[in-house]
This record gives structure tokens, C-alpha cells and sequence, in this order.
């Protein structure tokens, strides 16, 4: 499942890969699952309002592979998300989460030109300090991996999913990385 699929890339590169998994695409927008389903025609696509609505309608241990990148800093309760997206995992499931680092030279550069410094859709940031902390010390999370932009899907052989050219750099120094990212096992 990708929750936030946006227009269905990741989905897609999986679908490349093992084209026989059971894909689901989530999004609050219907345009965007328009376009996850056209990209990915085999895979289910559903709108919803919120996160929490996941919850209420998909059984516990439904999911092996969860996949949530650059969502959790529009949800308002991170916490119960990232607890609710475990318990959809089955045993031994994987959930990989990804966020914006705020603190990347880039982000903290334009933040001085403009009007308001922080993406006025974000509810919360975090740094990869932060990160860490609220995974391991709050939701008690047991994150296997805090890869920078270069990620191994779990399951998918060796294939490898990268956001930019510049991960190489980015493994050198974490702190330029584009997102920070975790893989956790139920």
C-alpha cells in the first residue's frame, strides 16, 4: 500500500518489479488516483479524507509492504498514524516512512526569501535528530534502517528506488539528503 500515492510513481517501479503483488494506492486527491491508475492499471485505487480513515476500513495485519513519503507532516497526529500504519502491517511487514529534511543548505536558503519560511501545508518537521528520536523514543518503533535518499525496498530483490542523483553525496553527509527516511519492522 502507498499511502499519499500521489500520481502512482512508486507504485509503478514496484509493479515494474513483481508485477503479481497486490498493489493499493491511497490519496485524498481523485485526480491523482486518475493518474495511479492509468499509470499502474492493475493496481486498486481509493480516495480518502484523512489517514485515520485507513484505520476504520482496512483489517489489522492486512499489509507486507507500507509505504508513506512525504505525508506524515500534513497529519495532525503523527503518532496515531504511524501506531495505526503498524498495525496494518503483517508480521514481520515493513512500513517505510519518508519526510522532508528541513535543514537541507537548500531548503534553508529559499526559506530566507520568502514570505512565509515553511511550506504552509506542513503540520510539524523534523530533522533527522527529531526523527529519530520521535520513531525510536515515542512510537517505540524498530526501525531496521535511516537510509538517506538511496532505499532497498524490502521484497523487491535488488532492486533500488532513489529520489535524486545527488545520494551519493547524501550518504557522505546525511544532512543534505532530501528526505529523512525510515524502514521499520513490525
Amino acid at each position: 500500500m502507498d499511502v499519499g500515492c500521489g500520481l502512482g510513481h512508486t507504485l509503478s517501479l514496484i509493479h515494474e518489479r513483481k508485477p503479481k503483488f497486490d498493489l493499493l494506492g491511497v490519496d485524498i486527491d481523485p485526480e491523482c488516483l486518475r493518474q495511479t491508475k492509468e499509470r499502474v492499471n492493475e493496481c486498486e485505487c481509493r480516495r480518502i479524507d484523512d489517514v485515520a480513515d485507513l484505520f476504520q476500513t482496512e483489517p489489522s495485519a492486512s499489509f507486507d509492504l507500507i509505504v508513506m513519503s512525504h505525508v506524515l507532516e500534513h497529519v495532525l497526529r503523527p503518532y496515531d498514524t504511524v501506531v495505526g500504519l503498524l498495525r496494518l502491517l503483517k508480521p514481520d511487514g515493513i512500513l517505510i516512512l519518508a519526510v522532508p529534511n528541513p535543514v537541507r543548505p537548500d531548503n534553508i536558503f529559499y526559506s530566507l526569501l520568502r514570505k512565509y519560511p515553511c511550506n504552509k501545508g506542513h503540520v510539524q518537521t523534523w530533522d533527522r535528530a527529531h526523527w529519530r528520536n520521535f520513531l525510536e523514543n515515542i512510537v517505540k518503533a524498530n526501525v531496521i534502517e535511516y537510509p538517506t535518499d538511496y532505499i532497498r525496498i524490502p521484497r523487491l530483490d535488488s532492486y533500488e528506488f532513489t529520489h535524486r542523483p545527488l545520494e551519493l553525496l547524501a550518504k557522505l553527509f546525511p544532512g543534505l539528503s532530501r528526505s529523512c527516511i525510515a524502514v521499520i519492522r513490525k
